[in-house]
């Protein structure tokens, strides 16, 4: 559910995969009076979601925000591909998967637990319902953040992190280090084939055009696939 910060006059709406471990531990360091590196070291475990922090429905988010403390509020995003591709790094080809199901294929299925990023694909729907984490992990934005990102008070991309940091300094009056919960090696997704690539912008259309729709030209350092800019840009009449 969202997260009110006291200390900076915010509520954090979390949505996954888009910095939320890096945001909980934050948080979590400033609710105990700590720095945010002395809070993992101690609290590591409460950077992790349980059900009073977890990234929820947007519907059920917004109604949970009416209980907290009136404060602006605040979503972070984040390119829908590399979204996507982080999420398949942290929760499967790292073995993540694997190890849940305790074996070389998920639990009550046929699908292998460490799967490549094709036959992830290919497999998605049957994935998504075996597993809640992989459920989660691989909704669209708009599941957690609603279609319009203008009835939030501060909307940041994670492509432009400095910006993003100086803002929560200056919002609590003094610099803050953020400490980098979750490091991957991401050098792999310079080698996917286009094709594979055109099927995870397919998948993440409907993010592209909740970016497109509150930056507009302005993307902050988030590149909408040409063919997606083409299909936004046609005439009403044409892409029905």
């Amino acid at each position: 559910m969202p997260i009110h910060s006291p200390d900076l006059r915010l509520t954090y709406f979390p949505d996954p995969k888009v910095g939320t471990s890096t945001m909980r531990a934050v948080l979590g360091a400033l609710a105990h009076g700590m720095e945010p590196e002395t809070f993992l070291s101690k609290h590591h475990e409460k950077a992790n979601a349980n059900k009073a922090i977890a990234a929820q429905p947007f519907a059920k988010a917004m109604r949970n925000a009416k209980g907290l403390p009136a404060a602006e509020t605040l979503v972070l995003v984040r390119d829908p591909v590399r979204r996507f591709f982080s999420g398949y790094e942290n929760k499967v080809r790292s073995g993540h998967l694997a190890r849940r199901s305790e074996g070389p294929v998920v639990p009550g299925t046929d699908l292998p637990s460490r799967p490549d990023l094709t036959v992830f694909l290919d497999n998605l729907e049957a994935y998504s319902a075996a597993s809640f984490m992989i459920r989660k992990h691989f909704r669209s934005l708009t599941y957690f953040l609603g279609k319009d990102l203008g009835i939030f008070d501060h909307v940041h991309a994670i492509e432009r992190f400095p910006a993003f940091a100086a803002f929560i300094s200056g919002r609590l009056g003094r610099p803050l280090t953020f400490p980098h919960v979750k490091r991957q090696d991401m050098s792999w997704v310079t080698e996917v084939p286009p094709e594979i690539r055109r099927r995870v912008e397919i998948l993440s259309q409907d993010d592209y055009l909740l970016l497109h729709n509150h930056y507009g030209a302005d993307l902050p350092g988030i590149t909408i696939p040409d063919w997606i800019l083409e299909t936004l840009r046609a005439p009403r009449s044409q892409t029905r």
